[in-house]
This record gives structure tokens, C-alpha cells and sequence, in this order.
């Protein structure tokens, strides 16, 4: 058995969980003429003073650059939110987030690794809907490195549903390629700048989706993660999730006597409990953070294949999780931007052996996004249907 074979056989033989990749206003002035509003309140002044002809001149030009008009953003949920109903939100990320596995079975440590740890998101998002597009771009200077680690790929699809008190999230993810980060485990000596034990057949697949249950509804989840929104006043809320994922990892070269394939098929389900809480620093810029743990359980499938036969094997683990995050950004009328730091963990011990499983992640994430006035027609089509707004 080749070297490629024993590292793989290990990964899948021992690796079955692998990834983790209005409250409405009735009176329609309320947020620019009610002077209790400390977002839009002004004071009366003198249209002959010094003082309103400097306001005047400065509403001018904000209103001329880049601002919305006042009377377009909508404040609701007591002044914690400001709606953005009217505009199109798009946002850019990068994020040095992708899939990875490691194993640790004693003397048999893997880490298993793409070769492109930045990934682009580009995201459009309108009032609670969302769809995005990801890629792996070959033009950064982490991800060209093709001959020391191997070609990576990746490609992927997202739309999600965000209203008050429920949020919903579907993904599909692929990535192809991968090397063995600990390749000098295996050859000692390989030294660094020498090219890593490649596995460029090597393909992930992921469907997945996250439904969960905002209490707080002062507490603005498109705020932080669409830009439909904008959170005025602090305030936190308890978010249970559920999350759950079809993924299969497959070795596709050619199989032989000395070197079978694997693939395996996993399906898991995760109950998560967490909190999350976003300070208002001020008009425009604010701080989160939050924290979540669960435990649910993944059903694996793994099939070997050589060229004389092939073997099925089925598992079912019981798996631990947790997650930390926080975040610091800028939301103004027109512009958003901000920056994500996250930690996530998975974890499990193999049935009927000492082999432990683990998914971890440790990503930052960078985004901007701008609003757009969004198109007559969509906004009349939304505002015809009642439970959409």
C-alpha cells in the first residue's frame, strides 16, 4: 500500500464526520418630524440665524453624496431598528474560511488541507431575502502556490430567509484538492519548500442548511449578516439553531490492489444553543459577540473500492460543538463594512475506537457593501403581500 492509500484509507476509515464546512409606524413622518426621535429629532431654529443656514448647507450636501433621505429609512422596534426595505444591499467578503480535516488515532495524525484558504462571497440581499456566490480565487499570493501544495478548487451557492424572530440558511459547497499539511510526519526527509503529499482527486461536496429562532426582536440579525438593516440601540437575544448537512468526501483516482479508494456519504444533525449581543457605539459603528455550544449526531457511510471488491461500512457518532465569535463595523446610510472573527470546534470519538475526530476552524472575515435604491417594481410586488412585511 502506497503512502497516498494508507493516509487516505486512514482518514475515511477513522473519519466520518469530516466538515463543518415590524412593528409599523402608523404615523409615516414619526422618524423626521417627532422630536422625541434621537435619531431624527432637530431643533427649531431661526431660519435667519447663523446656525440653520450651516445645518441647511450640511443636510445639502450629505443628502447630495452619500446618505439616504431620512424619510426612506424606517424605525421600528421602538428605535432599536432601522429598516432599509427600500434598498438593495450588495456585499463583498473575503474569508480565509474553507473546508479541513485532521484525525488524531494515536500514533496516526492527518491533517488534510486545500490549498486556497481565502474564499470571495458576493452576496445580494433585499429586505429578508438573500443569494450569494463563492469562489476560490487562483490570483491571491496565499493561493497560487500549485506545485508545493497542489491545485485547489472551489465553488459554492447560498440563499437565505431572514424575517423578525426566524432565520433560514441553505448552501451548497465543493472544493477539489487537497495536501497533507503534516507531510514531514510521513517523510522525514521532507524539509520546507519541498512540495506536500498531494491528493488532488480529492473532492468535497456539502448541503446544508440552518434554521433558527431570533427572541429578542429588538435584536437585528440582517444588521450584521445582510445590511437590510441598520441596529440603533443595543440589545442581545437568545438564538437556538438547527443545523444539518448531507457531505461526501471521495477519493476519485483509479483504485488498485495496493491503493483502494474511499468515499464516504455522512448525514448530520446539530442542536445548538447560543447568545449574541450587539453594542451600539454610536450612530454608525457597533461591536458583537456572541457564543454557542451543541451536540447532535452524524451517520456515516464509508465504501472501499479496489479493483477485486468492494466493502460498505456504516457508523453512527454522537457529535460535540461549539462556537465563539465577534465582530466590530461601520453601518452607515449608504456604506457597511466590517470584520468577523470566528472559532468553531467539532469533535467525537470513532465508535469502537480511540481514533478522535475533529473539525476545527479558527477565520476572519472582511466585508463591505453599498445600498442601492432597489427597483419600483420589486418593491410594489413585496409590499402586495401582507406576511412579507
Amino acid at each position: 500500500m502506497t503512502l497516498k492509500s494508507f493516509v487516505l484509507t486512514a482518514l475515511f476509515a477513522s473519519f466520518s464526520s469530516a466538515v463543518y464546512s415590524q412593528i409599523d409606524l402608523q404615523d409615516s413622518h414619526f422618524e423626521s418630524k417627532n422630536p422625541d426621535n434621537t435619531r431624527f429629532g432637530k431643533a427649531i431654529l431661526s431660519s435667519n440665524t447663523p446656525e440653520f443656514k450651516f445645518q441647511a448647507y450640511s443636510e445639502k450636501i450629505i443628502h447630495e453624496n452619500d446618505t439616504v433621505p431620512t424619510s426612506e429609512g424606517i424605525v421600528v422596534e421602538d428605535g432599536f431598528i432601522e429598516k432599509m426595505d427600500n434598498y438593495l444591499a450588495f456585499r463583498l467578503s473575503m474569508v480565509n474560511e474553507n473546508e479541513r480535516f485532521s484525525l488524531d488515532a494515536g500514533p496516526t495524525v492527518l491533517k488534510i488541507y486545500p490549498n486556497g484558504s481565502s474564499v470571495f462571497r458576493l452576496n445580494l440581499n433585499y429586505r429578508f431575502l438573500s443569494v450569494g456566490f463563492n469562489f476560490i480565487p487562483q490570483f491571491l499570493s496565499n493561493n497560487d502556490d500549485d506545485f508545493i501544495k497542489g491545485k485547489t478548487t472551489g465553488i459554492g451557492f447560498s440563499t437565505a430567509l431572514n424575517f423578525s424572530h426566524w432565520v433560514q440558511e441553505f448552501r451548497y459547497t465543493r472544493t477539489t484538492g487537497y495536501y497533507l499539511e503534516n507531510t514531514s510526519d510521513y517523510q522525514p526527509d521532507w524539509n520546507e519548500g519541498d512540495p506536500y503529499i498531494q491528493f488532488p482527486e480529492l473532492h468535497y461536496r456539502s448541503f446544508q442548511g440552518i434554521t433558527g429562532y431570533n427572541f429578542n426582536q429588538h435584536f437585528s440579525t440582517k444588521a450584521l449578516f445582510f445590511g437590510t438593516e441598520r441596529q440603533l440601540k443595543s440589545a442581545g437575544t437568545f438564538l437556538p439553531t438547527l443545523q444539518y448537512r448531507y457531505y461526501i468526501i471521495d477519493n476519485r483516482v483509479e483504485p488498485t490492489n495496493a491503493s483502494p479508494t474511499q468515499k464516504s456519504k455522512n448525514f448530520e444533525i446539530l442542536a445548538n444553543a447560543g447568545y449574541y449581543y450587539t453594542y451600539v457605539i454610536n450612530e454608525s459603528f457597533y461591536a458583537s459577540a456572541g457564543a454557542s455550544t451543541g451536540y447532535g449526531l452524524v451517520s456515516s457511510k464509508i465504501i472501499t473500492s479496489s479493483p477485486d471488491e468492494r466493502i460498505e461500512t456504516k457508523q453512527n457518532n454522537g457529535v460535540f460543538k461549539w462556537d465563539a465569535r465577534g465582530a466590530i463595523g461601520y453601518n452607515a446610510e449608504r456604506i457597511f463594512s466590517g470584520m468577523l472573527l470566528t472559532a468553531e470546534n467539532r469533535r467525537f470519538r470513532q465508535q469502537n475506537t480511540n481514533a478522535i475526530n475533529t473539525n476545527w476552524r479558527v477565520y476572519l472575515q472582511f466585508h463591505v457593501g453599498y445600498r442601492i435604491t432597489a427597483p419600483k417594481k420589486l418593491k410594489e410586488n413585496l409590499d402586495a403581500v401582507p406576511f412579507l412585511n
